[in-house]
């Protein structure tokens, strides 16, 4: 065989030059702030609206009904009788006193609870009762139950004890004779069996022992007095705020802010804000907000009222309360990037007094809450603020990288925001736990602008990011990057408009050698 003809290997190898993307993303302001937060005017510049909502106060603030039981005794007061069958030998209308914390009710609509209805016996004779309550309807019927207790005697009492469902039942709380409140007023109807026999009965025998106990009664509705009463609520709470700008120097133009008190009780209240702050945790900086006209004042708030509407039955009221760069210093305290908002409030309650004659009126489900709407128009400036993004990796898609040499990945850039910023990335495991980081070595230029300062035409920038063995392990291992960016505005501290049409568009590209073995 000629020498020119023999195989030089049995393993053939080939290298060839790949060139591939890794990572596409566009971020852009409905990336930078959910959509439901942005709205854009007609001449594209972007507002940024954060709304919130709190409830202030829980029914067991304003009242309470703790479990109550009486008992219903009756002892012989005569001289010694002889009962006959079927004779009745005891009726009655008593009053049940619930130990009501904080308000005179005269009425309520209860949601749930129980009654209880326990009796014992110890007459020789089956005894029949029936117990009621002419006040407490539901469907147009008053609750009453007729049952029975079994023969017994002082020695062997007998027992009855039975549960009944209260809820759906409304109540007139003035008692027996419509003069008092936190009453319900019951009547109790004893006659011995009409099948047993006579028995004798001497002064001081134990005629009717029955206790009614009223468990778990939660009303959904209640009316009467709501008493005077103080509350004292501080709050913290996070925003997005400092979820999208973490560190760094912000400057806005203007803000406002909305704050409604929404009263849905039948009462008449005074709030009294004592302080506001904007907390930033990781630089441990605080700024109160500044508001004379509503900081450390009282706040008359009107009572709620109530329609003839079932569907809608209560017309909460509303205080609005409203924030500007006019009446406070509401832009210093956003640009102090906060994470946190603490808020102290006093809440007066009926601060006249029962002006309303006892009618005051409690829905549980509709209190009081406060509702905030915070609004930014982007006209800012930025220093070195900092801001993040995550994006899946695309290389999730690729099966058979290992052959892979050396690679180096080029960061391609284009820029429409009139924002230079320094990036850096983070590779992130399934858990977004973080992998690696890639501290670029250069700088994203911002887009051209025209004398306002308004982008013209996008700016591309190209980075390359040599990568080491380990590292594209790291990379390949990966299924998410987080982008950090450093940014600051054009002509800062000047201010200037972002519009909705801006946009980062960044593709990361893998360069490297892919060998055939």
């Amino acid at each position: 065989m000629l020498p020119g003809c023999k195989k030089e290997a049995d393993a053939p190898q080939w290298d060839i030059e790949v060139l591939g993307p890794v990572l596409k993303a566009t971020i852009g302001i409905h990336q930078l702030f959910a959509d439901s937060l942005t709205t854009i005017d007609p001449d594209g510049s972007v507002r940024i609206i954060y709304e919130g909502q709190q409830d202030l106060l829980a029914t067991d603030s304003v009242y309470t009904i703790p479990d109550t039981s009486i008992a219903t005794i009756y002892t012989w007061p005569f001289f010694p009788l002889t009962i006959q069958p079927n004779t009745p030998f005891y009726t009655n209308n008593k009053n049940l006193v619930l130990n009501v914390r904080g308000a005179e009710l005269t009425r309520a609509i209860i949601q749930e609870g129980t009654i209880r209805v326990s009796a014992k016996n110890t007459l020789p004779t089956r005894v029949y009762f029936t117990y009621s309550v002419p006040e407490a309807r539901k469907n147009g019927q008053s609750l009453s139950i007729s049952r029975s207790v079994a023969a017994g005697s002082a020695a062997a009492p007998s027992y009855f004890s039975e549960d009944i469902d209260f809820a759906g039942y409304t109540l007139n709380l003035t008692g027996a004779l419509n003069n008092t409140v936190n009453t319900i007023a019951y009547n109790v109807v004893a006659r011995s069996d009409s099948a047993g026999p006579s028995f004798n009965v001497m002064q001081g025998d134990t005629m009717v022992n029955l206790t009614t106990t009223l468990i778990g009664l939660s009303p959904s509705y209640v009316r009467g007095y709501l008493g005077q009463k103080l509350f004292e609520e501080s709050n913290t709470t996070s925003n997005n705020i400092g979820s999208i700008f973490e560190t760094g120097q912000l400057l806005l133009d203007s803000a406002s802010l909305s704050l409604n008190i929404e009263n849905s009780i039948g009462a008449d209240m005074q709030a009294y804000l004592t302080g506001l702050r904007s907390m930033n945790t990781r630089t441990s900086t605080t700024i109160p907000l500044v508001a004379p006209g509503v900081l450390s004042r009282n706040i008359n708030i009107s009572r709620a009222a109530e329609s003839s509407d079932p569907n809608h039955p209560l017309r909460p009221s509303n205080t609005i309360l409203r924030l500007d760069n006019s009446n406070s210093n509401l832009p210093a305290f956003l640009q102090n990037l906060p994470d946190r908002i603490e808020s102290d409030l006093r809440l007066q309650l009926n601060p006249l007094g029962n002006v309303s004659g006892s009618n005051d009126f409690v829905y549980s489900d509709k209190l009081v809450a406060t509702s905030t709407r915070l609004e930014i128009p982007l006209r800012l400036s930025m220093n070195s603020l900092v801001l993040r993004d995550t994006q899946a990796l695309s290389i999730e898609n690729l099966t058979n990288l290992d052959p892979v040499g050396p690679i180096t990945f080029t960061l391609v850039a284009e820029n429409g925001f009139p924002i230079n910023l320094q990036l850096q990335l983070y590779t992130l495991n399934e858990n977004y736990n973080v992998t690696d980081s890639l501290l670029l070595p250069g700088s994203i230029a911002a887009g051209s602008t025209d004398a306002n300062r308004v982008v013209t035409s996008p700016t591309i920038t190209k980075i390359s990011i040599p990568i080491s063995a380990d590292r594209k392990s790291n990379i390949l291992n990966a299924r998410y990057m987080a982008i950090y960016g450093k940014v600051s505005t054009v002509g800062q501290p000047t201010l200037l408009e972002l519009y909705e049409s801006y946009a980062l568009k960044l593709k990361l590209v893998a360069d490297g050698t892919y060998s055939i073995r």
